[in-house]
């Protein structure tokens, strides 16, 4: 969601882990929508804040990660469990359906903690999000997804984009690069560059230095 408020854009630009100096509107991560109506955002980086939707001037569509994980209630009804069945694997029954907001991980880049929101409300604590443990079926699809391009990610070394848009904004301007060499490569009647083109352009590894690397080994 594009965020367009003063004064949170304000005290975003003042952490130390968002950086100085941003002039565009920032997109961050939705996380829930609040009771009161207001919307909980994070930057990429994990900077929490809330805005009015009427603040929200745009949205890029996405889908949270979806995982089992474990309810607050039975993570401390387990830990009351004899030594003998705490070891024990937990079952299907002891985990629920939630959305990942975002994770933490540790000096070594690896998932710490996995902050989620389930399905059922009543399992939620209305404050904050939850750090559960999820299902060992569920974790590697969250460590593949577990960028800042995906969702908030929190480090111990902090440093952040200011902007959840920052990856697609990326690829958006290389492919419009790699558009407009086509069309110049058509306007000449250059039936060898357009054909490259059409080719690299599908790529979304395509950027402009790989594409003007092609097009200078074909003589352009």
């Amino acid at each position: 969601m594009q965020l367009n408020d003063a004064r949170q854009i304000s005290e975003m630009q003042l952490a130390p882990q968002m950086g100085y100096g941003q002039l565009e509107l920032p997109f961050l991560f939705f996380q829930r929508v609040l009771p009161d109506g207001r919307l909980e955002l994070r930057s990429p980086g994990g900077y929490q804040t809330y805005a009015s939707p009427a603040d929200v001037c745009d949205v890029i569509p996405g889908t949270m990660l979806k995982v089992r994980a474990m309810p607050r209630q039975v993570f401390l009804a387990r830990l009351a469990l004899p030594h003998n069945e705490i070891g024990k694997p937990p079952g299907v029954e002891c985990y629920a359906s939630a959305s990942v907001l975002y994770v933490e991980k540790d000096r070594w880049g690896r998932v710490d903690r996995t902050f989620v929101w389930f399905d059922d409300d009543e399992l939620n604590d209305a404050e904050a999000a939850w750090p559960g443990p999820i299902h060992p079926d569920d974790r590697a699809a969250v460590a593949s997804q577990a960028r800042r391009a995906c969702m908030p990610v929190v480090t111990p070394k902090g440093g952040a984009s200011y902007s959840a848009s920052q990856g697609t904004a990326a690829s958006a301007s290389n492919a419009a690069y790699a558009a407009r060499r086509f069309f110049e490569a058509a306007m000449q009647g250059s039936d060898v560059l357009v054909s490259a083109l059409a080719g690299i352009g599908a790529s979304k590894s395509a950027t402009p230095a790989s594409i003007n690397r092609l097009l200078y080994k074909l003589g352009d």
